[in-house]
C-alpha cells in the first residue's frame, strides 16, 4: 500500500500536467482564436506609440542593394535601394548599374501608379507585375512598415476583409497569418501577411497567383523584413528581402533583391514629382 505521502506526490504530480495541458490548450486556442482586429492593434503598438507614429508625415529609406538572378549560373549586380513614402503616397526604387537591368521602380502619386521601363517599351519582371496589380501601391502594400502608407496604418480607411488564420511556421519561427483581402483591384492574387508571435512586428507577405490559360504560370512575391531598430521612436526593419518567382512550363524564373537600409529620415521636404516615374 502506498503512503499518504506517496499518494500525495501521485496527485500533485498529475494535478501539474493537467495544469500544463490545459493551460498549453487555453493558450494555443486563445491564439487562434485572435481576431483580426487584436493582432493589428498589437502589430501598430510594435512599430510605436500613436504619437510617435502620427508625427511622421513622410520618410526616406536609403541603402545598399544587390540582385540575383536564378536559375543558371549566379548573376548578381550591386546598386541602391529607395523607398520614399508620404501619407500614403510612395515611391520604391531597385536601381543598378548593370546595362542590361538599370532596375525597377514604381510610384503612386495619392490617384495614379506609374512605373519604370529597363528599357524603352520593356518592363521588368517585377514592374510588369505591379503595372497590372497596381492596388500592390494603392492600397500601401509593398515595402511594409518601411513606408508610411503601410496598408494597416488605415484600415478603417481601407476596409479590407480580414482572415486570421492562426499561428504558422514561416522560416523556422512561429507567426501569425492574417490574411489580406482589398476591396478591389486584388483580383485573384492571394495576400498573406506573417507577424512574429512574440512581437508582433510584420516579418514577412506572400502573394500567390495563379493564371490558367494555354498554360499555367504560378507567380509568387514574397516580402521579407528582419533587423529592426529604432528611428525617431519607431521601430522599423533595416533589412529588406523581396523576391519573384514565375513557374511557367519548363520555365522557372527567380529574382531575388536585397537591401541594407543605412539611412532613415523623416519629415524632410520633398518635391511632389518623387511620386511620379517619368518615362
Amino acid at each position: 500500500m502506498k503512503s499518504k505521502s506517496a499518494v500525495l506526490c501521485t496527485g500533485v504530480i498529475f494535478a501539474v500536467l493537467f495544469i500544463l495541458m490545459h493551460g498549453s490548450f487555453v493558450g494555443t486556442n486563445a491564439r487562434q482564436r485572435m481576431k483580426p482586429e487584436e493582432l493589428i492593434a498589437k502589430h501598430l503598438v510594435s512599430i510605436g506609440t500613436p504619437e510617435a507614429i502620427a508625427a511622421v508625415h513622410n520618410r526616406t529609406v536609403k541603402g545598399a542593394a544587390t540582385v540575383v538572378f536564378r536559375p543558371g549560373p549566379e548573376n548578381k549586380t550591386s546598386g541602391t535601394g529607395v523607398v520614399v513614402s508620404e501619407d500614403k503616397k510612395t515611391r520604391l526604387s531597385l536601381l543598378f548599374s548593370a546595362l542590361n537591368y538599370p532596375g525597377e521602380e514604381f510610384a503612386f502619386d495619392g490617384n495614379k501608379v506609374t512605373v519604370g521601363y529597363v528599357k524603352p517599351g520593356t518592363r521588368g519582371q517585377l514592374s510588369e507585375f505591379v503595372n497590372s496589380h497596381d492596388f500592390l501601391l494603392k492600397e500601401g502594400r509593398l515595402g511594409g512598415t518601411l513606408s508610411t502608407a503601410w496598408a494597416l496604418l488605415d484600415v478603417a480607411g481601407r476596409k479590407p476583409r480580414l482572415e486570421y488564420n492562426g499561428i504558422k511556421k514561416r522560416g523556422g519561427r512561429e507567426c501569425h497569418e492574417l490574411r489580406y483581402m482589398p476591396r478591389k483591384g486584388a483580383g485573384d492574387i492571394r495576400v498573406l501577411m506573417y507577424f512574429d508571435s512574440q512581437t508582433f512586428r510584420h516579418v514577412e507577405t506572400e502573394y500567390l497567383l495563379t493564371i490558367i490559360g494555354q498554360t499555367e504560370v504560378r507567380y509568387r512575391i514574397t516580402e521579407n523584413f528582419d533587423g529592426f531598430e529604432v528611428a525617431d521612436g519607431l521601430t522599423l526593419p533595416r533589412n529588406y528581402k523581396l523576391s519573384l518567382t514565375v513557374e511557367e512550363t519548363a520555365v522557372n524564373l527567380m529574382i531575388d533583391w536585397t537591401v541594407l537600409f543605412e539611412l532613415i529620415q523623416h519629415n524632410q521636404q520633398l518635391d511632389p514629382k518623387t511620386f511620379i516615374i517619368t518615362q
